[in-house]
């Protein structure tokens, strides 16, 4: 499917749900949940927390459906409304914690057997990619997770983390060269 197939089917499945089709709420719902609840862990280890806020999130988004706006992008429009929701609520169960969004911190505990395709490769390799990911600043594995897990554009990455166009894809280019750095200082072959 071409990108321009997504976004013209994403914006009907979204108007669809805007008028009140609940089988498209579902489809929306079906198709994001098990994505948000993972970027959810990712943000906090509370798997309640996390289950409790894409529930509210789409009981907001039923409730509200009359008056959301446009979009034929739904995937980085629902983690932008989760990931502000979710902070939200960290905030009033660590009470007298002012989070900063850039100061959350990104937890990686990559399955790489299975999100990143790397079958084949062999248990050490596998924890030495992970280590790598581990050396990135928060900000760095939030990115790379939404550009090659989620499989979000440059541009939609720059909405989530209220970045503009360029310096998203600096951030995911810095991150990329400090794990080549990485691996490159180590002398391990991760080809073969």
């Amino acid at each position: 499917m071409s990108l321009k197939d997504k976004i013209t089917i994403d914006a009907h499945l979204w108007n669809e749900f805007r008028k009140g089709n609940n089988l498209s709420f579902e489809e929306i719902y079906q198709a994001n949940v098990k994505s948000l609840f993972q970027y959810g862990l990712k943000l906090t280890s509370d798997r309640e927390l996390v289950k409790d806020c894409i529930h509210e999130l789409f009981v907001e988004l039923y409730n509200h459906r009359k008056t959301l706006g446009v979009t034929d992008k739904i995937k980085p429009y629902l983690i932008t409304c989760f990931k502000r929701k979710l902070i939200k609520l960290i905030q009033s169960n660590q009470k007298n914690i002012s989070l900063n969004p850039e100061d959350l911190p990104f937890l990686v505990d990559y399955s790489l057997e299975t999100q990143m395709d790397l079958e084949e490769t062999d248990h050490f390799k596998k924890k030495f990619l992970s280590d790598a990911l581990n050396n990135l600043s928060s900000r760095q594995k939030e990115a790379v997770y939404l550009r090659f897990i989620e499989g979000l554009s440059y541009n939609e990455i720059s909405e989530v983390l209220k970045l503009n166009y360029q310096s998203a894809r600096n951030l995911i280019h810095r991150a990329i060269e400090r794990m080549r750095e990485i691996i490159t200082n180590s002398n391990i072959n991760l080809c073969k």
